[in-house]
């Protein structure tokens, strides 16, 4: 097979994802990521997006090598996952993430009726820790955030900024928190697709999920572990039967709002949704 360039291949292969999905991002948005590869080169745009959607990661020192001729092993690894990309694109994707409620002895007094902060970090942790949650560490480690809360001086309540810093001193975590215009299903789709489950501070009461007691939380925090073609599949503390409950695209999007400092304003709330990483 006649080799070809990495950057001819890019773009030829941008252009066949790009009528596929339909989908587009404006360059000023993709970070260069390549040492090798300025911003402004007419490629850029095909290689940043690629890299963006994981479809090609480039070399492990940080390098593109667009002048690299690509061959047949490359070009396959390439191809499964631009297809492995559009089955998840079209289809679904669920992140195995650890499921725990809130209460995890069945106990919903206080504090675990206020602790869907502390478990929502508690899975996204294990997850990123690749390590086994048990009804007893998941109640331990709550009761720890608990007490670690108090010594930060932050409320029973906790928006995603405060969320975000309660699992850095606890667990080590570093984050980002995207706001406003950046909290899309788009954006959420593509964070699950790079393996990131996604912390969410919702209205609760906009969920109307039945497992609640009535009528439901006014605030609630939970976290999204996948999508379907019908909507996001979360891992719901606010009930026993959370584990995997989908909520419908539409109604996950309307309940997105950030700790208003007041139960009562929440659906003012800003949208927002927190990343935690190593």
């Amino acid at each position: 097979m006649k080799k070809i360039s990495n950057a001819i291949f890019i773009v030829s292969s941008l252009f066949v994802l790009f009528v596929a999905i339909s989908t587009t991002f404006a360059a000023s948005h993709i970070a260069p990521q390549f040492f090798d590869v300025d911003p402004e080169v007419w490629y850029a745009d095909a290689v940043y997006e690629l890299r963006e959607k994981g479809i090609f990661s480039g070399f492990p020192d940080g390098t593109f090598r667009p002048d690299t001729n690509v061959n047949r092993a490359e070009l396959a690894v390439v191809l499964r996952a631009m297809l492995t990309y559009l089955e998840n694109e079209n289809g679904s994707v669920v992140l195995s993430v650890p499921f725990t409620a809130q209460a995890p002895h069945g106990n919903w007094n206080l504090p675990y009726k206020e602790a869907c902060e502390e478990a929502s970090i508690i899975m996204v942790a294990h997850y990123l820790n690749d390590e086994k949650l048990t009804q007893d560490r998941a109640d331990e480690e709550i009761l720890r955030l608990i007490h670690d809360e108090t010594e930060y001086g932050f409320g029973v309540d906790i928006g995603v900024e405060e969320t975000l810093e309660l699992a850095q001193q606890s667990y080590g975590l570093q984050g980002e928190v995207f706001y406003d215009d950046d909290v899309r299903i788009e954006k959420i789709k593509s964070l699950l697709l790079d393996g990131h489950p996604i912390i969410v501070p919702v209205a609760g009461r906009i969920l109307a999920n039945p497992n609640y007691r009535e009528p439901g939380p006014e605030y609630h925090m939970l976290v999204i572990v996948g999508f379907t073609d019908k909507g996001f599949v979360t891992h719901d503390p606010g009930t026993r039967s959370g584990a995997l409950y989908e909520y419908p695209f539409s109604v996950m999007m309307r309940a997105i709002h950030d700790w208003t400092g007041d139960s009562a304003t929440i659906e003012s709330g800003r949208p927002a949704i927190l990343v935690l990483e190593k």
